[in-house]
């Protein structure tokens, strides 16, 4: 069968360059040699130019009724590597930092970014990280500073 798994899908309609960072299990350690929590990967355009955004992706494949339970722990993760790459000086302050959680199970569930909004809590981020957060499991590449979902 011709049949889509289940994904994240990016749509680059300029479309861009784009690099992306896949992290294992065991990329990040602290100082005493133990995991650090951090998200699946990372992509950014590669004509990183100050302006240009970054965005860090956790992809949880759970049951419908697990999906609040991981959406803690997936924005964890993405604040924690976030947190890493600046203190690295990985990433700078001029860049637009987004966090993309997709909860990929179309079949057993349509997933809609709006059930998982927090509108406070995503202005927080914002404030608080520098990070825009973006629940969605298709996403739009707009330009090399700009992601957003796709209106539907």
């Amino acid at each position: 069968g011709g049949e889509t798994m289940d994904c994240l899908k990016l749509n680059n309609k300029q479309p861009l360059s784009l690099d992306f960072c896949l992290f294992d299990d065991h990329q990040f350690k602290d100082e005493e040699g133990k995991d650090i929590s951090h998200c699946e990967c990372c992509f950014f355009p590669t004509l990183n130019a100050e302006g240009s955004f970054v965005a860090f992706v956790e992809i949880k494949d759970c049951k419908a009724k697990s999906v609040s339970q991981y959406r803690n722990k997936a924005k964890e993760q993405i604040l924690s590597t976030v947190q890493m790459f600046k203190s690295s000086d990985i990433i700078i302050d001029k860049q637009r930092i987004y966090g993309i959680l997709s909860f990929p199970r179309r079949k057993k569930m349509l997933f809609n970014g709006f059930l998982y909004r927090d509108i406070f809590e995503e202005t927080r981020w914002v404030k608080d990280y520098g990070i825009r957060l973006i629940a969605s499991n298709e996403v739009d590449i707009e330009s090399d500073a700009r992601i957003h979902v796709p209106h539907l």
